[in-house]
């Protein structure tokens, strides 16, 4: 009996450290698995970690308002004293006083929030501009081919939002601004010279490097903080624009698949602001 018992329990370890062989193997798994449904979670995924500028790295169980306020407004500061050293190369704004106002759309293009937004600019007639990711160009080129055919400014934002001030200046122009360029000019017939940063974050240095090759660095005046999750609800949304929209303004939304306070939110932005007299322009008809 003990015999037969040892043999059982040998040929269970046996069969266990097979097992865990064939899990390190990666022997049952499926990596090629490229089926549009998993490259469409892939995205999502992507979207959802990209999509929030990165202002805040500490403990998430502490009190957020004190230390994100104080990044935001260094932030500010930061990117306005960057608009006053180069004015032919930063913008955050149109200095006029016409009521003249620029919507931007961040993160996209994607196939959940892009088409709504669209449908809702179509039919309020009004013209936006839509920075987007080389990557999602890729992966959405009938999305970024509608934004063109419908009259919308398409802008460059990187290829993937890896922020510019850990790149050099070389990986920012090769790795992500001109592949993207060159992945909307494929995709739409437009290759755009126009950049937003990933989170507007910049050097000093990187703006003089692009702009003595001719791009356009443009950020916004105006944050609806669609991006923050404490005040990411539509009326938080409208209500932030409501208290910061002014005469040659450039608004920042975002249209990423996690976006979806800032689909209903559009209708009562555009109504507020057409109600205050406000015609919409693309960046480029607002700045050049």
């Amino acid at each position: 009996m003990k015999s037969k018992h040892f043999i059982g329990v040998g040929l269970l370890l046996v069969v266990a450290l097979f097992s865990f062989a064939l899990l390190n193997l990666g022997v049952g798994t499926d990596p090629d698995n490229n089926n549009s449904e998993n490259e469409t979670e892939i995205a999502e995924n992507q979207d959802e970690s990209e999509a929030e500028p990165k202002l805040y790295n500490g403990n998430p169980d502490e009190d957020l308002d004190d230390e994100v306020e104080v990044e935001l407004d260094n932030f500010k500061e930061t990117i306005e004293e960057q608009a006053r050293k180069y004015p032919e190369t930063f913008f955050l704004s149109e200095p006029t006083e016409e009521k003249v106002i620029a919507l931007t759309f961040d993160d996209g293009p994607e196939h959940i929030n892009t088409p709504e937004i669209l449908d809702i600019l179509k039919e309020e007639d009004i013209k936006a501009t839509f920075f987007v990711l080389g990557q999602n160009v890729k992966q959405f080129p009938d999305i970024a081919q509608r934004i063109v055919d419908e009259g919308h400014q398409i802008a460059n934002h990187s290829w993937d939002h890896d922020n510019f001030k850990d790149l050099t200046n070389e990986e920012v122009l090769d790795n992500q601004i001109i592949p993207t360029s060159e992945k909307i000019e494929k995709t739409t017939g437009v290759y755009p010279t126009i950049i937003r940063p990933p989170f507007g974050a910049i050097t000093d240095e990187t703006i003089e490097f692009l702009g003595y090759q001719g791009w356009k660095l443009v950020n916004w005046s105006i944050d609806s903080f669609d991006w923050h999750y404490a005040e990411d609800t539509h009326e938080e949304i409208v209500g932030q624009v409501e208290r910061h929209y002014h005469p040659g303004g450039i608004v920042l939304l975002h249209n990423g698949v996690i976006h979806k306070e800032t689909v209903e939110a559009l209708p009562e932005i555009i109504e507020l602001l057409q109600e205050d007299g406000y015609e919409f322009k693309t960046v480029d008809e607002l700045l050049f």
